[in-house]
Parts: structure tokens; C-alpha cells; sequence
């Protein structure tokens, strides 16, 4: 099991080997270094022992060992295999993180580095950025493993809706395959992207403003001052019917549930969705639409009811816009999968800008 050279012992130790503290015992004489095993250098210095593997430098053991050496038929050798064995497992991981990073840089290599954005210095993440036919800016960041790539496949996001799927054996594929697979996918998305840009052309969208997500996949439409309608889009499907859910009071929604109920079978997936939307309800309102005030201002944007003995009693702390507590408490806890519990209050998302708000939950 041990060899003298050059005054060191060189060590074999194998992932089969059962070693026992009798090992090594009187280690003068000649031993059999299994050829498969991860050879260990020791040597003694000033009574301790130190190890190197490899191309590493000699470190010291945790613990001194104060016997004078395996040669002098002491046994510090279970302690010598003890250690060694964690050093070997480590070493084991130091290599297999070293192989992996080395076949991540080849594959991007063969990519191209101009078509990586951004990665990590460990390279445990690498994002890429596609910009479509429209100039619109589609990010992929792929989380790849050091422990074992390419056997595990890269775990994949980005603002894009869905999941994105793609082939990945653990032997054969490429990053390359997939970033050419997730351009074919933003292809795809292109209809869904230009349906949901005319709604926010034409239409008065109450939510999300601004700077939206390619990711997200509905739209918060108003009506008329006291009533707006949810649309929720498949984007493997732009133009099909999507779900749609009508916000406001139950007297002010009667006559949008009529229309929607009696244009249902108009629909047709030939032309746009801003189309036929206008088919169910009607000429919608714009975006510049006047009636934006009264819908932020002094109405309750759930109920949307405007009677005074009513006052608004809570509001967004982040857009202002106002609420009646029990509203955005019923609003939260049934209509919202997104909502938490803190401290006495109920936390969740503003039905207006999206920015998670809080309201008292109710006295018991």
C-alpha cells in the first residue's frame, strides 16, 4: 500500500479499498500501489506530516502526528487513510468543477463569445440576448451544473412566457442547440408579442404601464369609468379566445355580461385580437381615454362604486391609487394566489401598478 520514493511515501487509495488501521504498519519493505487509484505524496517535516496531489502544493495535516514516522513501525496509519480520504474526495470535486468549466468554455467557444451578454466567474451562469425582426430585447440565462456538465441539462429562464423545452441527452447535446432552439421558440412568439403590443396601442390598459415584461401575458382593459375587463393570452395561440374577467360593480357588469354572451360565436381567429375584442364589447375606449381619473381617483378600483357614504379607507403606498379595505382584503385573499400574511396585515400585489401593497386584515 505505501512506496518509498525518495525518502516521501507515495500513497495509493482507490474508490474499493477497504483499509483498515493495521495498513501500513512497519512500512519499510516494498508495496503494491493500485494503478487506478489517486496517488498522494507524503512527506514529514519537523515531526508533522504534510500531502500533496498531483500538481497541488504540500499542505499540512489538521492534526500533528508526533509518532516518528510510518517507517518506524508506529501506527498513525488509520489517522494518514482517514485523512487522505477526505483530501481524495475533495480533490475528486476540485476536478470534476475543473472538467466541467473546461467543456462549458469549449462549447462557448464554438458558440461564439460575442453572442454571450453576461456570465459568472465561476460560469455556473451564462445569459444571451436576442433581439427580434421588432428590436424587441428576449434575454436567455442558463444555469448550468459544475458538478457534472454536460450529464445534467442547463436549467433555463428569461422574459419570455411558458417554459421553454428543448432535447438534451447528457451526452451529446450542445449549448449551441439549445440557443438555436430558443431562437426558433422567440420566432414563434413573435405573433403573441405584436397582439399584445396592439392592445397596448389601442386600448386604455389599466395594468401592467409601463416598462411590461415580454413575459407577461395578460392585460387589465378599462370599459367605462366604473368597469374593466381581465384578458389572459395563450401565446401559443394569440388569436384564439382568451379568458376574460369582468371587474365592477355587479350592476355596472350586467350589461358587458349581455354583450359578451350574445357576440361569443362572432369570434374569428382570422383577425386580431384588438378586433375581436371590439366584436364582444364594442368601440373600446384608448389609451389617452379622459375617464382614466375617475377610475383612479376618487372610485375604488375593485368595486368601483362611487357612493359617498362609502369613503375610500386604504390606498397603494406605492401608486396612490385608493381602495376600500374590505374590497382589496377580498380582493387579495380570492382573487390573488400571490398574497402572504405579515403581522397583522395582508400583503400582495396593487390591482393597478402590481407593487405589492398591505391593508389591516379584518378584526376578529
Amino acid at each position: 500500500m505505501f512506496c518509498e520514493v525518495s525518502g516521501d511515501y507515495v500513497i495509493g487509495i482507490s474508490s474499493s479499498s477497504t483499509l483498515n488501521e493495521d495498513e501500513g504498519e512497519g512500512c519499510s519493505g516494498s508495496y503494491q500501489i493500485d494503478p487506478n487509484s489517486l496517488p498522494f505524496i507524503l512527506r514529514r517535516v519537523d515531526r508533522q506530516w504534510e500531502v500533496k496531489c498531483s500538481a497541488d502544493e504540500f499542505s499540512l495535516f489538521p492534526d500533528q502526528i508526533t509518532s516518528t514516522a510510518l517507517a518506524d513501525g508506529e501506527r498513525p496509519a488509520g489517522k494518514v487513510l482517514a485523512f487522505l480520504r477526505s483530501f481524495q474526495k475533495q480533490n475528486e470535486q476540485k476536478t470534476k468543477i475543473a472538467s466541467s468549466r473546461a467543456k462549458i468554455v469549449e462549447q462557448l467557444n464554438d458558440v461564439g463569445w460575442n453572442r454571450v451578454s453576461s456570465c459568472s466567474e465561476d460560469l455556473r451562469s451564462v445569459s444571451f440576448m436576442f433581439t427580434d425582426c421588432d428590436q424587441r430585447q428576449i434575454w436567455l440565462e442558463m444555469k448550468l451544473s459544475l458538478d457534472d456538465f454536460p450529464a445534467s441539462p442547463p436549467v433555463c429562464s428569461g422574459n419570455f412566457p411558458g417554459q421553454f423545452e428543448f432535447f438534451w441527452d447528457g451526452c451529446t447535446s450542445l449549448l449551441s442547440g439549445v440557443l438555436d432552439a430558443f431562437e426558433e421558440l422567440v420566432e414563434s412568439l413573435k405573433a403573441f408579442w405584436d397582439e399584445m403590443d396592439e392592445m397596448d396601442a389601442r386600448f386604455w390598459v389599466l395594468h401592467p404601464k409601463g416598462d411590461v415584461s415580454y413575459a407577461e401575458t395578460q392585460r387589465r382593459i378599462g370599459l367605462d369609468a366604473k368597469t374593466s375587463f381581465l384578458v389572459v393570452v395563450d401565446p401559443s395561440q394569440p388569436r384564439a379566445i382568451p379568458h376574460m374577467t369582468l371587474i365592477g360593480p355587479e350592476h355596472e357588469k350586467s350589461q358587458f355580461h349581455q354583450l359578451l354572451n350574445a357576440n361569443y360565436d362572432r369570434w374569428d381567429e382570422t383577425r386580431s385580437l384588438c378586433d375581436n375584442l371590439e366584436l364582444l364589447f364594442g368601440t373600446l375606449p384608448g389609451p389617452t381615454n379622459s375617464q382614466m381619473t375617475s377610475v383612479t381617483g376618487r372610485l375604488c378600483l375593485i368595486c368601483q362604486d362611487d357612493d359617498s357614504s362609502a369613503p375610500l379607507d386604504t390606498s397603494c403606498q406605492h401608486c396612490d391609487v385608493g381602495y376600500h379595505q374590505q374590497c382589496l382584503r377580498n380582493w387579495l385573499m380570492r382573487k390573488c394566489k400571490q398574497h402572504s400574511m405579515r403581522l397583522g396585515f395582508l400583503v400582495g400585489p396593487c390591482v393597478h401598478c402590481g407593487e405589492n401593497t398591505t391593508v389591516k386584515l379584518a378584526a376578529i
